[in-house]
């Protein structure tokens, strides 16, 4: 996911939230802080987040919203609970 382009991430993001709401795994851990980086990458600059349009970027910010509200342990435990508000900050706002 790295290294595909935005259009290949827009493809894979019904798949990626999926992966996300799934609980952790023992072997993995949780996707959903995969997903955050890749949501939270470049910050307002995101391209994926320009790639998207207002209806999606809606969709994205209520993933991540979902994620601030049940997943705070999760969060916490990985030390990313800041990138996570930060990214609902940035595809909130550019709805």
């Amino acid at each position: 996911m790295c290294f595909t382009s935005p259009h290949g991430k827009a493809y894979y993001m019904p798949a990626l939230a999926k992966f996300a709401l799934d609980p952790p795994s023992s072997e993995h851990g949780w996707y959903g802080d995969q997903l955050l980086f890749h949501l939270y990458a470049d910050g307002a600059g995101n391209e994926f987040i320009q790639y998207r349009n207002a209806e999606q970027r809606r969709a994205v910010a209520a993933l991540l919203a979902h994620f601030v509200e049940t997943r705070a342990s999760s969060i916490e435990a990985l030390t990313r609970e800041d990138e996570l508000l930060r990214a609902y900050e940035f595809w909130s706002n550019a709805v």
